[in-house]
């Protein structure tokens, strides 16, 4: 396995040989495939290379990549508006001088330097201190003013202690590993750097608790947990230690909830502001193996032959973090993956392509790039996704980007209206978190519940969300909503679907590639299903939701206690039985 990896990698190294120094490209960064995330492969390819093969073509281009990357009249500066760019190339420069710094002479050290100090860690200082980026990090004309205003994501010093976020861990990552890196030659720079990233890079290694998920979503979570491994990595090679970072709660469980949190139809439970539909940094998976043990991850393969455009670590990140316990394959003890407290739980009737699956989320509505989702859920079963995420709205819709979020979430895809869940006559709680507030597990049958009363405190009084799974001959599973509505409040149920829906009082049935899924409503009496489309886009730029169906239960304008109860079965009807409150189905000890 290591040999034909090795193997792979030499060939993807060849292709980086053929290929030209990089160069700075214009416009927006709309892809993960960014001129860092590249400069990042190439260095780690490049490096490992140089380190296991000992071709002095790997060490020759390493240089010449790094003066490249470095040299002002090519990139006048590092993309200081995109922080995850910016941090990729700050890593790949600190990773470049750290292995090839014997193949520069004394002068190219120093312009390295000089530049990974201005462009890189006086840039990305300044994002996570929410200071006005520097003209030097700009590469400005001597004389021109610099921008006055705090620079592009970063945070405001007045909102007082940050929530770090997906880009905020990239930045404090790089500037950790700068300084790591200048540590001996540019002891000041590094103390700005380490004092800039430290606080808000260990508050979010602290957010993957209790059970390994990220609040933005699971591929966002990835891309934190890909920075946060080289951190750790690189620690642990200079003074032996991690410094417990590996271990803290939320850590060792990520593997394992990067297991469950993918369904039998090998989709990714892609709720937050993602299109993705997988996971896509498979050598996460890898570290986690070595670190914490294979929770159930497919065995590592030797993979292909990267190209020369190939984003972040790839292959070289499997190979860097190769362990035994990646070879292994299986799967997990358990068939779910719930615990209180958690942001998200997963239950599911086995492990094979065909089985009923349903995961749904609680989670914490305050992170300004989050969905109104709480509550929402996918659907798994047959091979096929029933109920869907429909990921982000693209970034150029009115109001997306505004700093009122108000305007974010009239979005059908951002605010509650567009998620699985309820709609109680406007979005959920700018403001609200929920949890998993009961768990249970047995072989016969596994649920959990969510509270959502703070997601809903303004029209009801409180709102329970439980899921329940039903394993055996004849699987099912039971969406159920308890809800108490404080005063007159237009109520609906939604899931969305690519399948064809028709309903028909309390049945519907939905088909989808030869396949056929049963929807039974349980409760309440009066209710029925219906179907619609999501709203068509009142601007160019708004996603097109086309093929999107609805299948929807209107209460209609209501209050008082009302449950919701929604049965799920493949190929035929699921039992009718008695509906019975949350607080029963537990079984008493």
């Amino acid at each position: 396995m290591a040999g034909k990896m090795l193997e792979n990698l030499k060939a993807g190294g060849e292709k980086v040989l053929e290929a030209p120094e990089l160069t700075r490209i214009f416009g927006e960064m709309r892809s993960t495939v960014t001129p860092g995330s590249k400069a990042l492969f190439r260095m780690a390819t490049l490096g490992a290379l140089n380190f296991v093969d000992g071709d002095p073509r790997w060490k020759e281009r390493g240089v010449r990549e790094l003066i490249a990357i470095t040299d002002p009249t090519v990139f006048t500066n590092w993309y200081v508006d995109e922080p995850e760019v910016l941090a990729d190339f700050l890593i790949a420069a600190s990773l470049g001088y750290d292995y090839f710094r014997d193949g520069l002479n004394d002068q190219q050290a120093a312009a390295v330097r000089t530049y990974m100090v201005e462009k890189g860690i006086g840039a990305l200082a300044a994002h996570l201190e929410g200071e006005p980026m520097p003209e030097s990090a700009r590469g400005r004309a001597p004389g021109t003013s610099a921008s006055k205003a705090p620079a592009k994501g970063a945070a405001k010093k007045a909102d007082g202690p940050e929530q770090p976020d997906v880009e905020h861990m990239a930045g404090a990552a790089a500037l950790i590993l700068a300084a790591i890196c200048l540590a001996d030659e540019e002891p000041s720079a590094a103390k700005t750097a380490v004092d800039a990233a430290a606080k808000m890079f260990g508050a979010g290694m602290q957010m993957f608790a209790p059970a390994g998920i990220w609040p933005e979503g699971m591929e966002a979570g990835e891309t934190v947990l890909d920075y946060a491994i080289m951190v750790m990595q690189t620690l642990k090679a200079n003074s032996g230690s991690d410094f417990g970072f590996s271990l803290l709660e939320g850590i060792p469980q990520a593997g394992l909830a990067r297991v469950h949190l993918v369904g039998p139809t090998n989709q990714l439970f892609n709720y937050g502001d993602t299109n993705s539909t997988a996971l896509s940094r498979a050598w996460v998976s890898t570290w986690l193996a070595g670190a914490h043990g294979n929770m159930g991850t497919k065995a590592l393969t030797a993979g292909t032959a990267p190209g020369a455009d190939t984003a972040h670590l790839n292959l070289a990140g499997h190979f860097m973090y190769f362990n035994p316990h990646a070879a292994g394959d299986g799967t997990p003890d358990s068939l779910d993956y719930t615990s209180p407290g958690a942001l998200v739980a997963a239950h599911r009737t086995g492990w094979d392509k065909d089985a009923l699956y349903i995961a749904v989320k609680g989670g914490d509505n305050s992170f300004v790039h989050n969905q109104l989702d709480l509550g929402a859920f996918v659907l798994d079963a047959g091979g096929t996704r029933w109920g869907i995420e429909l990921g982000e709205e693209s970034d150029r819709a009115p109001g997306f980007t505004s700093t009122d979020r108000n305007k974010r979430y009239e979005l059908y895809v951002e605010g509650t209206a567009g998620q699985n869940t309820l709609w109680m006559e406007g979005n959920q709680e700018f403001d609200a978190k929920a949890a998993v507030v009961m768990a249970h597990s047995t072989p016969a049958l596994a649920m959990s519940v969510i509270d959502l009363g703070k997601a809903y405190s303004k029209p009801a009084k409180d709102a329970l969300r439980g899921v329940m799974i039903t394993r055996g001959d004849k699987p099912q599973v039971l969406v159920q909503d308890e809800i108490g509505v404080k005063n007159n409040t237009h109520v609906v149920w939604t899931m969305h679907t690519r399948a064809e829906v028709s309903a028909d009082g309390k049945k519907a049935v939905l088909t989808d590639k030869g396949r056929t899924l049963h929807a039974t409503l349980l409760s309440p009496a009066q209710a029925s299903f219906s179907v619609g489309e999501p709203p068509e886009p009142t601007n160019e730029q708004m996603k097109k939701l086309t093929g999107i169906r609805v299948l929807k239960v209107d209460l209609g304008t209501t209050k008082g206690d009302h449950t919701i109860a929604v049965a799920f079965a493949l190929d035929e009807a699921p039992a009718e039985a008695p509906v019975k409150p949350i607080a029963e189905w537990a079984p008493k000890r």
